[in-house]
Protein backbone atom coordinates (compact mmCIF):
# COMPACT_ATOMS: atom_id res chain seq x y z
CA UNK A 1 0.00 0.00 0.00
CA UNK A 2 2.77 2.29 0.86
CA UNK A 3 4.61 1.61 -2.67
CA UNK A 4 1.25 2.18 -4.03
CA UNK A 5 0.69 5.70 -2.41
CA UNK A 6 4.28 6.78 -3.53
CA UNK A 7 3.86 5.65 -6.84
CA UNK A 8 0.70 7.98 -7.34
CA UNK A 9 2.35 11.04 -5.44
CA UNK A 10 5.29 10.58 -7.67
CA UNK A 11 2.91 10.59 -11.07
CA UNK A 12 1.19 13.90 -9.96
CA UNK A 13 4.26 15.38 -9.19
CA UNK A 14 6.37 14.85 -12.13
CA UNK A 15 2.60 15.78 -13.85
CA UNK A 16 3.05 18.51 -12.67
CA UNK A 17 6.27 19.46 -13.67
CA UNK A 18 5.91 18.13 -17.00
CA UNK A 19 2.58 20.78 -17.42
CA UNK A 20 5.00 23.24 -16.40
CA UNK A 21 7.84 23.10 -18.56
CA UNK A 22 5.14 22.38 -21.57
CA UNK A 23 3.77 26.05 -20.35
CA UNK A 24 7.35 27.50 -20.88
CA UNK A 25 7.98 26.03 -24.22
CA UNK A 26 4.81 26.33 -25.62
CA UNK A 27 5.19 30.18 -25.14
CA UNK A 28 9.25 30.37 -26.39
CA UNK A 29 8.74 27.59 -29.72
CA UNK A 30 5.07 29.82 -30.51
CA UNK A 31 7.06 33.35 -30.32
CA UNK A 32 8.63 34.72 -33.65
CA UNK A 33 12.58 34.47 -34.09
CA UNK A 34 13.03 38.51 -34.14
CA UNK A 35 11.33 37.77 -31.14
CA UNK A 36 13.72 35.65 -29.14
CA UNK A 37 16.47 37.14 -26.63
CA UNK A 38 19.89 37.29 -27.78
CA UNK A 39 22.53 36.05 -25.77
CA UNK A 40 25.30 38.58 -26.04
CA UNK A 41 23.47 41.97 -24.54
CA UNK A 42 23.93 45.13 -26.91
CA UNK A 43 27.15 46.69 -25.88
CA UNK A 44 29.20 43.97 -25.41
CA UNK A 45 32.02 43.55 -28.32
CA UNK A 46 33.20 40.90 -29.72
CA UNK A 47 36.75 42.16 -28.77
CA UNK A 48 35.19 40.95 -24.81
CA UNK A 49 35.77 37.83 -25.71
CA UNK A 50 38.93 38.08 -28.09
CA UNK A 51 37.00 36.44 -30.28
CA UNK A 52 35.81 35.36 -32.73
CA UNK A 53 36.69 31.53 -32.07
CA UNK A 54 39.07 29.82 -34.22
CA UNK A 55 39.57 26.07 -33.51
CA UNK A 56 43.20 25.55 -33.29
CA UNK A 57 44.04 28.86 -33.58
CA UNK A 58 42.71 30.69 -30.21
CA UNK A 59 40.82 27.52 -29.36
CA UNK A 60 42.64 24.21 -28.93
CA UNK A 61 41.22 20.65 -27.63
CA UNK A 62 40.85 19.29 -24.80
CA UNK A 63 40.30 22.50 -23.42
CA UNK A 64 38.66 24.38 -25.38
CA UNK A 65 36.20 23.75 -28.84
CA UNK A 66 34.62 26.16 -30.51
CA UNK A 67 30.53 26.03 -31.03
CA UNK A 68 30.06 24.61 -34.79
CA UNK A 69 27.09 22.72 -36.79
CA UNK A 70 30.32 20.77 -38.76
CA UNK A 71 32.78 19.15 -36.78
CA UNK A 72 36.20 18.86 -38.45
CA UNK A 73 36.49 15.48 -38.80
CA UNK A 74 34.99 14.04 -41.40
CA UNK A 75 31.03 13.38 -41.07
CA UNK A 76 31.13 9.48 -41.78
CA UNK A 77 34.09 9.12 -39.27
CA UNK A 78 31.74 10.06 -36.68
CA UNK A 79 30.14 7.51 -34.62
CA UNK A 80 26.24 8.67 -34.19
CA UNK A 81 26.47 9.00 -30.31
CA UNK A 82 23.37 8.79 -29.12
CA UNK A 83 22.18 9.90 -25.16
CA UNK A 84 19.44 9.77 -22.72
CA UNK A 85 18.80 12.30 -20.02
CA UNK A 86 16.54 11.97 -17.54
CA UNK A 87 15.60 14.29 -15.31
CA UNK A 88 14.03 14.22 -11.49
CA UNK A 89 13.42 12.62 -8.73
CA UNK A 90 15.35 8.79 -9.22
CA UNK A 91 11.90 6.47 -8.02
CA UNK A 92 11.99 3.20 -8.03
CA UNK A 93 9.40 3.20 -10.06
CA UNK A 94 11.96 4.76 -12.67
CA UNK A 95 14.74 2.70 -12.09
CA UNK A 96 12.52 -0.40 -13.18
CA UNK A 97 11.87 1.29 -16.49
CA UNK A 98 15.44 1.96 -17.14
CA UNK A 99 16.56 -1.36 -16.59
CA UNK A 100 13.91 -2.88 -19.14
CA UNK A 101 15.13 -0.62 -21.68
CA UNK A 102 18.96 -0.55 -20.89
CA UNK A 103 19.51 -3.88 -20.55
CA UNK A 104 23.08 -5.85 -20.19
CA UNK A 105 22.35 -7.56 -23.55
CA UNK A 106 22.09 -4.32 -25.18
CA UNK A 107 25.84 -3.41 -26.43
CA UNK A 108 27.57 -1.14 -28.58
CA UNK A 109 29.37 -2.35 -31.41
CA UNK A 110 32.44 -1.98 -28.95
CA UNK A 111 31.11 -4.92 -26.90
CA UNK A 112 30.44 -2.32 -24.09
CA UNK A 113 26.47 -2.26 -22.75
CA UNK A 114 24.51 0.97 -23.39
CA UNK A 115 24.35 3.21 -20.78
CA UNK A 116 22.24 6.99 -19.60
CA UNK A 117 22.32 10.28 -17.77
CA UNK A 118 20.46 10.50 -14.69
CA UNK A 119 19.98 13.95 -13.84
CA UNK A 120 19.25 13.82 -9.99
CA UNK A 121 16.90 16.07 -7.90
CA UNK A 122 16.37 14.68 -4.07
CA UNK A 123 12.37 14.72 -3.83
CA UNK A 124 11.38 11.14 -4.21
CA UNK A 125 14.91 9.69 -5.02
CA UNK A 126 15.63 6.49 -4.18
CA UNK A 127 19.68 6.53 -3.29
CA UNK A 128 19.46 2.80 -2.77
CA UNK A 129 18.24 2.30 -6.56
CA UNK A 130 20.40 5.22 -7.55
CA UNK A 131 23.82 3.66 -6.39
CA UNK A 132 22.73 0.49 -8.50
CA UNK A 133 22.32 2.00 -11.74
CA UNK A 134 25.59 3.90 -11.13
CA UNK A 135 27.26 0.86 -10.51
CA UNK A 136 25.17 -1.01 -13.64
CA UNK A 137 27.40 2.07 -15.32
CA UNK A 138 25.03 4.65 -15.67
CA UNK A 139 26.12 8.46 -15.10
CA UNK A 140 25.06 10.51 -11.89
CA UNK A 141 24.62 14.24 -12.49
CA UNK A 142 22.78 16.96 -9.94
CA UNK A 143 19.54 18.20 -10.87
CA UNK A 144 19.68 20.32 -7.84
CA UNK A 145 17.79 19.24 -4.20
CA UNK A 146 14.86 21.41 -4.83
CA UNK A 147 13.97 21.67 -8.07
CA UNK A 148 13.07 25.37 -7.46
CA UNK A 149 13.87 28.11 -10.55
CA UNK A 150 17.23 29.18 -9.34
CA UNK A 151 18.15 32.76 -10.71
CA UNK A 152 21.64 33.74 -9.10
CA UNK A 153 24.90 31.99 -8.38
CA UNK A 154 24.41 31.44 -4.69
CA UNK A 155 21.44 29.69 -5.05
CA UNK A 156 23.03 27.84 -7.73
CA UNK A 157 26.03 27.35 -5.36
CA UNK A 158 23.87 25.97 -2.62
CA UNK A 159 21.62 23.16 -4.34
CA UNK A 160 24.23 21.90 -6.95
CA UNK A 161 27.23 21.12 -3.80
CA UNK A 162 24.23 19.90 -1.57
CA UNK A 163 23.13 17.82 -3.86
CA UNK A 164 26.33 16.34 -4.99
CA UNK A 165 26.96 15.63 -1.20
CA UNK A 166 23.72 13.68 -0.64
CA UNK A 167 24.47 11.46 -3.53
CA UNK A 168 27.89 11.13 -2.50
CA UNK A 169 26.97 10.04 0.91
CA UNK A 170 23.85 7.96 0.20
CA UNK A 171 25.19 6.37 -2.88
CA UNK A 172 28.81 6.19 -2.85
CA UNK A 173 29.45 7.77 -6.18
CA UNK A 174 32.61 9.51 -5.72
CA UNK A 175 32.09 13.13 -5.87
CA UNK A 176 34.65 13.46 -8.79
CA UNK A 177 32.81 11.25 -10.91
CA UNK A 178 29.07 13.69 -10.68
CA UNK A 179 30.60 16.29 -13.21
CA UNK A 180 27.58 17.15 -14.67
CA UNK A 181 24.06 20.12 -13.98
CA UNK A 182 21.54 20.32 -15.75
CA UNK A 183 19.06 23.02 -13.96
CA UNK A 184 15.47 22.86 -12.50
CA UNK A 185 13.04 23.50 -16.05
CA UNK A 186 16.07 24.65 -18.03
CA UNK A 187 15.98 28.24 -16.12
CA UNK A 188 19.38 29.05 -15.80
CA UNK A 189 21.46 31.84 -13.98
CA UNK A 190 23.48 32.80 -16.87
CA UNK A 191 26.85 34.01 -16.65
CA UNK A 192 26.64 33.88 -12.26
CA UNK A 193 25.95 29.98 -12.64
CA UNK A 194 29.23 29.16 -14.98
CA UNK A 195 31.39 30.52 -12.95
CA UNK A 196 29.96 28.76 -10.04
CA UNK A 197 29.62 25.18 -11.84
CA UNK A 198 33.58 26.24 -12.51
CA UNK A 199 34.58 26.67 -8.69
CA UNK A 200 32.36 23.35 -7.99
CA UNK A 201 34.92 21.57 -10.41
CA UNK A 202 32.20 20.44 -12.64
CA UNK A 203 33.14 19.63 -16.30
CA UNK A 204 29.62 20.49 -18.25
CA UNK A 205 26.44 21.88 -18.15
CA UNK A 206 22.93 20.98 -20.26
CA UNK A 207 20.70 23.45 -19.35
CA UNK A 208 20.92 25.66 -22.74
CA UNK A 209 18.08 25.15 -25.58
CA UNK A 210 18.57 24.86 -29.11
CA UNK A 211 15.35 24.99 -31.11
CA UNK A 212 15.13 23.74 -34.26
CA UNK A 213 12.40 25.40 -36.89
CA UNK A 214 12.19 21.99 -38.79
CA UNK A 215 13.57 18.82 -39.78
CA UNK A 216 16.41 18.47 -41.89
CA UNK A 217 17.59 21.46 -39.89
CA UNK A 218 20.85 21.24 -38.47
CA UNK A 219 21.83 20.98 -34.63
CA UNK A 220 24.71 22.22 -32.83
CA UNK A 221 27.73 20.09 -31.01
CA UNK A 222 28.48 20.39 -27.52
CA UNK A 223 31.21 23.17 -27.08
CA UNK A 224 33.40 25.17 -24.70
CA UNK A 225 31.99 28.13 -23.26
CA UNK A 226 35.33 30.13 -24.30
CA UNK A 227 33.27 32.65 -26.24
CA UNK A 228 29.89 32.28 -24.36
CA UNK A 229 26.43 31.73 -25.46
CA UNK A 230 27.02 31.97 -29.30
CA UNK A 231 22.88 31.28 -30.18
CA UNK A 232 19.79 32.56 -29.57
CA UNK A 233 18.49 33.02 -26.06
CA UNK A 234 14.99 30.84 -25.86
CA UNK A 235 15.17 30.47 -22.02
CA UNK A 236 16.64 33.24 -20.35
CA UNK A 237 19.44 33.58 -18.94
CA UNK A 238 22.84 32.82 -21.52
CA UNK A 239 25.96 33.53 -20.70
CA UNK A 240 27.62 36.21 -21.70
CA UNK A 241 31.27 36.12 -21.20
CA UNK A 242 33.59 33.86 -21.54
CA UNK A 243 33.86 30.22 -19.09
CA UNK A 244 37.41 29.05 -19.94
CA UNK A 245 37.09 24.93 -20.41
CA UNK A 246 33.55 24.87 -19.40
CA UNK A 247 31.59 22.62 -21.89
CA UNK A 248 27.82 23.41 -22.97
CA UNK A 249 25.68 20.50 -24.31
CA UNK A 250 22.59 22.13 -26.72
CA UNK A 251 19.88 20.63 -25.52
CA UNK A 252 18.52 20.65 -29.43
CA UNK A 253 14.87 20.34 -29.87
CA UNK A 254 13.16 17.60 -31.23
CA UNK A 255 10.16 17.90 -34.21
CA UNK A 256 7.34 16.26 -33.04
CA UNK A 257 5.93 13.27 -35.64
CA UNK A 258 4.25 15.69 -37.94
CA UNK A 259 6.93 18.45 -37.63
CA UNK A 260 4.80 21.02 -37.39
CA UNK A 261 6.36 21.96 -33.58
CA UNK A 262 9.58 21.65 -31.61
CA UNK A 263 10.01 19.43 -28.29
CA UNK A 264 12.80 20.53 -26.28
CA UNK A 265 11.59 17.78 -23.84
CA UNK A 266 10.58 14.50 -25.48
CA UNK A 267 7.54 14.75 -23.72
CA UNK A 268 7.18 18.09 -24.39
CA UNK A 269 5.89 17.70 -27.72
CA UNK A 270 2.14 19.78 -28.63
CA UNK A 271 1.29 16.97 -30.97
CA UNK A 272 1.94 14.12 -29.02
CA UNK A 273 1.84 10.73 -30.49
CA UNK A 274 -1.29 8.52 -30.46
CA UNK A 275 -0.12 4.82 -31.11
CA UNK A 276 3.26 2.62 -31.22
CA UNK A 277 3.36 3.66 -34.43
CA UNK A 278 3.46 7.36 -34.51
CA UNK A 279 5.55 7.50 -31.60
CA UNK A 280 8.12 5.45 -33.08
CA UNK A 281 7.70 7.45 -36.25
CA UNK A 282 8.23 10.54 -33.57
CA UNK A 283 11.49 8.97 -32.44
CA UNK A 284 13.29 7.77 -35.66
CA UNK A 285 12.87 11.04 -38.07
CA UNK A 286 14.50 12.77 -35.42
CA UNK A 287 17.54 10.13 -35.35
CA UNK A 288 17.56 9.75 -38.76
CA UNK A 289 17.71 13.51 -39.22
CA UNK A 290 21.14 13.47 -36.95
CA UNK A 291 22.05 10.46 -38.64
CA UNK A 292 22.20 11.18 -42.02
CA UNK A 293 23.19 14.96 -41.31
CA UNK A 294 26.51 16.28 -39.45
CA UNK A 295 26.01 13.31 -36.83
CA UNK A 296 26.15 15.93 -34.05
CA UNK A 297 24.87 14.01 -30.24
CA UNK A 298 21.44 13.17 -30.37
CA UNK A 299 19.82 13.63 -27.35
CA UNK A 300 16.49 12.14 -25.40
CA UNK A 301 16.27 14.99 -23.13
CA UNK A 302 12.97 13.56 -21.17
CA UNK A 303 11.25 12.58 -17.56
CA UNK A 304 10.61 9.09 -17.00
CA UNK A 305 6.77 9.75 -17.09
CA UNK A 306 6.35 9.46 -20.71
CA UNK A 307 7.32 5.84 -20.32
CA UNK A 308 3.90 5.44 -18.76
CA UNK A 309 2.55 5.56 -21.69
CA UNK A 310 2.68 1.75 -22.84
CA UNK A 311 2.68 2.69 -26.74
CA UNK A 312 5.42 5.78 -25.79
CA UNK A 313 8.07 2.69 -23.66
CA UNK A 314 7.17 0.22 -26.55
CA UNK A 315 7.96 2.73 -29.53
CA UNK A 316 11.55 3.23 -27.76
CA UNK A 317 12.58 -0.52 -27.01
CA UNK A 318 11.97 -0.78 -30.95
CA UNK A 319 13.85 2.28 -31.90
CA UNK A 320 16.91 1.63 -29.33
CA UNK A 321 16.97 -2.17 -31.39
CA UNK A 322 17.16 -0.35 -34.03
CA UNK A 323 19.44 2.55 -33.38
CA UNK A 324 21.75 -0.92 -32.80
CA UNK A 325 21.24 -2.16 -35.83
CA UNK A 326 24.03 0.36 -37.08
CA UNK A 327 27.32 -0.70 -36.22
CA UNK A 328 28.26 3.32 -36.30
CA UNK A 329 26.17 4.39 -33.68
CA UNK A 330 26.83 4.50 -30.01
CA UNK A 331 24.14 5.13 -27.14
CA UNK A 332 26.33 6.19 -24.35
CA UNK A 333 26.07 8.66 -21.70
CA UNK A 334 26.72 12.52 -21.81
CA UNK A 335 29.77 12.37 -19.66
CA UNK A 336 31.19 10.17 -22.62
CA UNK A 337 29.97 12.70 -25.42
CA UNK A 338 32.51 15.07 -24.08
CA UNK A 339 34.99 12.67 -23.22
CA UNK A 340 34.51 12.06 -27.54
CA UNK A 341 34.47 15.53 -28.09
CA UNK A 342 37.49 16.24 -26.01
CA UNK A 343 39.71 13.91 -27.83
CA UNK A 344 37.96 13.00 -31.50
CA UNK A 345 38.29 9.47 -32.07
CA UNK A 346 37.22 8.09 -36.11
CA UNK A 347 35.84 4.84 -35.94
CA UNK A 348 38.02 2.97 -37.54
CA UNK A 349 39.68 3.32 -34.37
CA UNK A 350 36.99 3.76 -31.36
CA UNK A 351 36.78 0.24 -30.73
CA UNK A 352 39.83 0.94 -28.51
CA UNK A 353 38.78 4.77 -27.57
CA UNK A 354 39.01 4.08 -23.55
CA UNK A 355 36.32 6.55 -22.40
CA UNK A 356 34.03 4.42 -23.66
CA UNK A 357 35.71 0.77 -22.98
CA UNK A 358 34.11 -1.86 -20.17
Amino acid sequence: MVDEIDVIKNRIFIGLVVLGIEIILVIFVSLAPDTYFLSRPLGLEEDDLAGPCQQGVNCLLPKCFCSTFEHQMNVRDIPQMVYFGFDDGMTTAAANHYLQLFTPDRKNPNGCPITASLYVADEFTDYNALGDLYRRGFEVAVHSVTHENLKTGSSVRKEAREERRRITTLTGVPEDEIVGWRSPSLVTAGDAQDSVLKELGFTYDISLTYVKQHMNEREPFPFTLDYAWPYQCHIPSCPNHTHKGLWEVPVNSMRDFKDEFACVYVDGCLNRPESVEEAYKYIMLNFKDNYFGNRAPFGFNMHYAWLLVPDNKKALDMAIQEMLNHDDVYIVNVKQVIEWMKAPTSLVNITSFKPWSC
